[in-house]
């Protein structure tokens, strides 16, 4: 079993988004976000927004997009493809944008 720690934050804003990854065998594993767990085996993309001072989580099962087999230099355009022609992803990010 393997993992890390990491931390992103806004500066001048009170948004703090922790994570901590602990893989084990295959696809599973549990990715903490704020001390919440979620298993990766039911879902592997997760969409994060600090919008409104709180931080969101939504975690989609789209494992069959199999983003490990994406080239890096392809890998945001196709999650760019996704986000507009997925209905449940675009609308993670209108209601993101309602929050402001």
């Amino acid at each position: 079993m393997y993992g890390f720690l990491a931390k992103y934050e806004k500066e001048g804003e009170q948004d703090v988004v922790q994570w901590q990854w602990k893989a084990g065998g295959g696809n599973a594993g549990t990715l903490m976000i704020n001390d919440t767990p979620y298993m990766v085996d039911k879902g592997a993309l997760f969409l994060v927004s600090t919008q409104d001072g709180s931080v969101r989580v939504k975690q989609f099962d789209k494992d069959a997009l199999d983003l490990a087999k994406i080239p890096s230099y392809r890998l945001v355009e196709n999650l760019q493809t996704l986000a507009r022609n997925d209905r449940d992803i675009s609308s993670f990010f209108v209601d993101a944008t309602k929050r402001k």
